[in-house]
């Protein structure tokens, strides 16, 4: 059905240029600055290095696009992880977030909760 009206076209078709670094600052920082600088704001010791190597290093490789495609076509060398492992990771994921939670104060608390 889309937007009611014309609201689609003024909303939508502005968010090219959408960051969410805050407006006063001069530099619009990338998802895995802002994590960075969450982490030196907010998190101290083996937990920082945890979440620094956790989020790792930024990547700027391409992908390499005939590859990809053969990995969703099932052909090529890539080996899909089981499904035990995938929810392993998953915990071990949600148990490392919820240590990093419990370790903040409310401001840190409101910056990685988002709200």
């Amino acid at each position: 059905m889309g937007f009611p009206g014309d609201f689609g076209n003024y909303t939508m078709s502005c968010v090219h240029d959408w960051s969410s670094t805050p407006i006063d600052q001069d530099e619009i920082q990338n998802g895995y600055e802002l994590k960075v600088r969450f982490a030196e704001e907010f998190l101290d010791g083996d937990l920082k290095e945890e979440f620094l190597a956790f989020i790792g290093p930024e990547k700027s490789e391409p992908v390499n696009i005939e590859e990809w495609l053969a990995q969703l076509k099932g052909e090529g060398d890539y080996e899909r992880p089981s499904d035990e492992d995938i929810r392993r990771r998953r915990d071990e994921r949600e148990a490392f977030l919820d240590r990093i939670g419990e370790n903040l104060d409310s401001q840190g608390q409101e910056v990685f909760t988002g709200g």
